[in-house]
């Protein structure tokens, strides 16, 4: 099956990658170790009233707990949070939020990099023999209201860059463009039969191009940049890089951050040449190139896994998110040091002026970044 990642039942700026891999990372090691809101054009009416969040360190606007973290791709567009009552969105960096719109209409959010008011929302293009296929929704207010899409549902959406009016998206037979934000919609590679897009980032709001980590059966992975420049014909490159596992891929410029079951690889130059470490990130990675030679029984029974990653206001400051929290490096993913106050599985990531946001199971948590 090929699908996109989808969000948690529950119910920015940087990189928060797609909260189904941390489901199929945990899935992973696993077998190693043996209420409804309403939508459309009247659904909601979104508020100017700024709210400051809890001082608690789980995220709260107007008494809503926030449970999720809306995803750019770009990671440079204002943070944007659901909760259980609405879309919030923040203009400075997570300091204080307004409400933008109510719960979107499914699950996976995505927003235009370089236009905030451009919103998309679908569902996990997951393949089984009776597949149900969700529609696809779009906003162009920030999510107060939202449209179905007509004629596009069992497309989940991956990316969409509002000045181009280009979308990506993938169903679950291979990737899909659109060169009219998302109206209509054309096939492109197939991925094969068992290719899973565990992580997408775009490396630049306003030019339509991503890259794609991908994993598939036998526990194989691959690194891809897909170009959307004519959309008409769009191009998806040769494989930049393989591994083992699951990615989680973060870019900024041309800096790439990899989060692979081994460590971290570091490329400086569009993914050309890597540096790999896992210093300080031993207890969740695992020691070998489980190509070349087993897990150490060890690390199989203590699990392991990254979940998340992304940059923070330059390539130098990285953060990642693991089955046993939060880690920090200051030095270009060369080392990496664990940050106090969130112990939990880690979902997905999103980083604003001087906080990083941390979606876990139990909501959001909200951490100061060390200066």
């Amino acid at each position: 099956m090929t699908h996109a990642p989808t969000r948690p039942d529950a119910a920015g700026r940087r990189t928060p990658p797609p909260r189904a891999i941390a489901a199929v990372l945990v899935a992973f090691a696993a077998t190693l170790l043996g209420a409804v809101p309403t939508h459309g054009r009247d659904a909601a009416t979104p508020s100017a009233t700024v709210a400051t969040p809890s001082a608690s360190p789980t995220l709260t606007i107007g008494g809503d707990r926030i449970v999720r973290l809306v995803s750019d791709p770009s990671a440079t567009g204002p943070l944007a949070v659901i909760g259980g009552r609405g879309l919030y969105r923040s203009g400075d960096g997570g300091a204080t939020w307004h409400t933008a719109g109510p719960v979107p209409p499914a699950p996976e959010v995505v927003a235009a990099g370089d236009d905030a008011e451009r919103l998309m929302a679908g569902g996990d293009a997951v393949c089984a023999d009776e597949p149900t296929a969700e529609p696809l929704w779009g906003s162009t207010d920030g999510g107060a209201t939202w449209d179905e899409i007509g004629g596009s549902a069992g497309i989940a959406p991956l990316a969409t860059w509002a000045g181009a009016g280009v979308a990506l998206g993938v169903a679950c037979d291979g990737l899909r463009f659109s060169a009219d934000a998302g109206l209509t919609w054309t096939a492109g590679d197939a991925l094969g039969g068992e290719v899973v897009v565990t992580s997408v980032a775009v490396p630049d709001a306003a030019r339509p191009a991503a890259v794609l980590a991908l994993t598939g059966g036998r526990g194989s992975g691959v690194l891809r940049a897909v170009d959307l420049t004519d959309p008409a014909a769009p191009v998806l490159r040769p494989p930049a890089r393989t591994f083992w596992g699951t990615g989680q891929i973060a870019a900024l410029g041309p800096c790439r951050l990899l989060g692979l079951a081994t460590g971290v690889a570091v490329s400086g130059d569009q993914s050309v040449t890597w540096t790999s470490s896992r210093v300080g990130i031993e207890t969740a990675t695992v020691s070998v190139d489980p190509n070349l030679a087993p897990i150490p029984a060890a690390e199989l029974e203590r699990g392991f896994g990254i979940t998340a990653v992304a940059f923070g206001d330059d390539c130098a400051r990285q953060f990642l998110g693991t089955g046993r929290g939060l880690f920090a490096s200051a030095d270009g993913g060369a080392t990496w040091d664990p940050v106090a106050g969130a112990d939990a599985s880690v979902r997905a990531l999103a980083v604003g002026t001087d906080r990083v946001l941390v979606e876990t199971g139990d909501g959001v948590v909200v951490l100061p970044i060390a200066t």
